[in-house]
């Protein structure tokens, strides 16, 4: 078990490793001049006039004038430190503000995710079940019109329904508590057709099988069949829909917190991507694939405690 997490924990640091050189290339070739973003956010104003002796002066300072691949060696050791560098917007170090809105972010994501699961994983192994019934049937037609309709779409429509036109929730933002429903919803909105399916089909086969039929010869009921023998056996492929869906909620909370004006890094990243604010773009990202990449290992942990044959087949 342990050779098993000094792998995973391994190719974890991999995978941020190549995720932060594919974004910091990705960002920096992007439209748009970053001295041209510093010099209008830090030293002078929108209005006023631009000229290249400042644009090259600002470059110089910041090192922008140097190979991007010397740039993002010399960000990389400074990441190593806990130093994701300074923002250009807000002269703020960059992974002071990002921790700032993990909180938010986790606080939307573990409610969409928690009520995602309570709802769809109990009725995919009800509908299981009771395959091919009508529930089955008119949950399945559902699950697919939920996940056929866009996630801006579903936000704006609640927010029109819910919040303008019977004003229940509020609009936007967190001064009350209920604030956080709308958003919530249209992630779990997003989350519960795929984790539906993945249960009921996980369950069906779990049904089917030998050591299934075997168990209720003995005498158990159908109840105590599935409580026993099933649900530990269907777990896996669930388990690693939960680490899949945190993806879905990470990569979501950039259109959702922004129509909700919700404070989390969703929005800070798309603020920066706005304001070409790079190296605070970086940050995001970097936290955004650290929270995805810790999900898995996660997810990867759990999995092979629940099912031992894969943590031996992961070890050798």
């Amino acid at each position: 078990m342990v050779k098993y997490i000094i792998k995973r924990v391994i190719a974890c640091v991999f995978v941020l490793i190549a995720l932060s050189f594919l974004a910091f290339m990705v960002l920096n070739l992007t439209p748009g001049d970053s001295a041209t973003s510093v010099l209008t956010h830090t030293f002078i104003g929108f209005d006023d006039p631009i000229y290249e002796e400042d644009v090259q002066a600002v470059s110089n300072m910041y090192g922008l004038e140097e190979p991007l691949i010397v740039q993002y060696g010399k960000w990389l050791g400074m990441a190593f430190t806990g130093n994701l560098g300074t923002s250009i917007v807000y002269n703020q170090p960059v992974i002071g503000m990002v921790a700032s809105k993990v909180p938010w972010t986790l606080l939307l994501g573990l409610c969409a995710f928690a009520a995602s699961f309570i709802i769809s994983v109990p009725l995919g192994m009800l509908l299981a079940k009771r395959r091919n019934g009508i529930l089955d049937h008119i949950c399945r037609v559902l699950s697919i019109m939920l996940g056929s309709m866009p996630g801006f779409w579903v936000a704006l429509m609640l927010l029109i329904v819910f919040a303008i036109w019977l004003g229940w929730l509020p609009v936007y933002g967190v001064g009350s508590p209920l604030g956080v429903i709308l958003p919530g919803v249209t992630l779990m909105i997003g989350m519960i057709p795929s984790t539906l399916r993945i249960t009921r089909s996980t369950m069906s086969n779990v049904l089917g099988q030998d050591y299934m039929l075997t168990a209720k010869s003995k005498g158990l009921t159908n109840r105590q069949t599935i409580l026993r023998h099933g649900v530990r056996n269907s777990l896996t492929p669930v388990i690693t829909m939960a680490g899949l869906e945190v993806g879905h909620i990470l990569g979501g909370s950039v259109i959702v917190e922004n129509i909700f004006s919700w404070p989390g890094i969703g929005k800070l990243l798309y603020d920066s991507i706005m304001a070409k604010d790079v190296p605070m773009m970086q940050g995001c990202i970097i936290f955004i694939a650290m929270g995805y990449v810790i999900s898995m290992f996660l997810v990867d942990l759990i999995t092979a405690i629940v099912d031992p044959r894969m943590r031996v087949g992961g070890a050798r």
